[in-house]
């Protein structure tokens, strides 16, 4: 697989809507937007339905499709609908965000744990 196919992996709204397979986004589209309403993070309402005065984040779709490693296949396809948080005010459900990050460092010291401990490891995509 060619780096110019993984780097076309990665694109907004825009450029995975004349895609080939633009149907496989619509349909991580369609899941992403009902997983968040299973999980009660959000309903989705008609604009005329917004009260009065409540400020609505500007938001933007990352599409990607995700490859199996060995073969460069194509395993599936995901979108996020990623809110501007920037726009947020501040001490208004201002903290319920989450985004895990791990350093750079940690990821060594589990890595030499598994050399020293003889362990056997996984990669995952909980993304």
């Amino acid at each position: 697989m060619s780096l110019s196919a993984v780097i076309g992996d990665t694109m907004y709204l825009h450029q995975a809507l004349v895609q080939p397979d633009r149907q496989e986004f619509i349909k991580a589209m369609i899941k992403e937007i009902h997983t968040h309403q299973e999980w009660k993070h959000w309903a989705v309402m008609p604009i005329e339905e917004v009260p009065k005065g409540t400020k609505i984040l500007d938001s933007i779709w990352a599409m990607c499709r995700k490859r199996k490693i060995g073969t460069g296949k194509i395993s599936r396809y995901k979108a996020r609908l990623k809110a501007h948080g920037g726009q947020k005010e501040y001490s208004i459900k201002y903290w319920e965000n989450f985004a895990p990050v791990v350093q750079w460092t940690m990821i060594r010291l589990i890595m030499m744990l598994t050399m020293i401990q003889d362990w056997h490891t996984r990669q995952l995509d909980l993304g």
